[in-house]
C-alpha cells in the first residue's frame, strides 16, 4: 500500500521544474548595441503586457506634509500622495541636514512580514522590533540617509502601516483578489505606486 509520504505535495517542485523545461525566449543574447536596444524593447514590451494596463492618466501628487521630525542627522517627514484619483500612500521622506540641491533620491522599498516601512526608517515600536531591525540590519532608509542620499520610503498599500479605519488590518489578505476581480494585477498596482513614489513634486 502506497504512503501519503511517497507523494510530492507541495507546488514549488513542480514550478522550478517547469522553470528549467521552459525556454528562455527573452534571454540576453545581444552581440551589439542595436541588437541589446531591440531585446530591451522587446522584454520592456512583454513586461508591461504582463503588469497589465497603469492607469491611463497621471493625477496630480497632491502631497499633504502630516508630521516632520528633526532627528540628528536628518529631517523626517511623513507626507500623503495621490497615487491615482482619489486613492491615496503615505511616505517617508528623509532629508539629510548635509546634503544641498541637487538631491541624490532613493527609494527605499520595505519587505513583506515585517513593520513595513516603520522598520527601515528606523521607528521601532517594542523591544521585538527593535531586535528585528538590528539582526538583519533592516534601517537600510535610515542608513542611507545617513550617507546623503534624500530618500522616499513609501508606505506600499495593503502592508503594515497602511491601515486605517477605513481600511483595517483584517482587511488586507483580500486585495489581491478583489483587484483581480476588478481587472487589476496586483503587481501592475505596486509598480504604479512605486512610480508615484519617485515622481517630482
Amino acid at each position: 500500500m502506497a504512503n501519503i509520504s511517497d507523494f510530492e505535495l507541495t507546488t514549488l517542485p513542480g514550478l522550478f521544474r517547469w522553470y528549467d523545461q521552459s525556454p528562455r525566449q527573452l534571454g540576453f543574447r545581444a552581440q551589439s548595441r542595436v541588437e541589446a536596444e531591440t531585446w530591451q524593447r522587446d522584454l520592456r514590451d512583454v513586461i508591461m503586457r504582463l503588469l497589465g494596463d497603469l492607469p491611463a492618466e497621471t493625477p496630480a501628487l497632491d502631497p499633504h506634509l502630516i508630521e516632520v521630525v528633526d532627528t540628528e542627522h536628518f529631517r523626517r517627514e511623513y507626507v500623503v500622495i495621490q497615487t491615482q484619483a482619489g486613492e491615496y500612500m503615505p511616505c517617508y521622506v528623509l532629508i539629510p541636514h548635509q546634503a544641498q540641491p541637487p538631491y541624490k533620491p532613493v527609494i527605499a522599498l520595505h519587505g513583506h512580514g515585517s513593520w513595513g516601512a516603520r522598520g527601515i526608517v528606523c521607528m521601532a515600536a517594542s523591544d521585538l522590533e527593535n531586535d528585528f531591525i538590528k539582526l538583519l540590519n533592516y534601517d537600510y532608509a535610515q542608513q542611507l540617509a545617513l550617507r546623503g542620499y534624500l530618500v522616499f520610503a513609501p508606505v506600499l498599500r495593503g502592508c503594515a502601516g497602511s491601515q486605517s479605519v477605513r481600511n483595517p488590518p483584517s482587511s488586507t489578505p483580500t486585495i489581491p483578489y478583489q483587484m483581480r476581480e476588478c481587472g487589476y494585477r496586483p503587481v501592475s498596482k505596486l509598480a504604479w505606486m512605486r512610480y508615484c513614489a519617485a515622481k517630482p513634486c
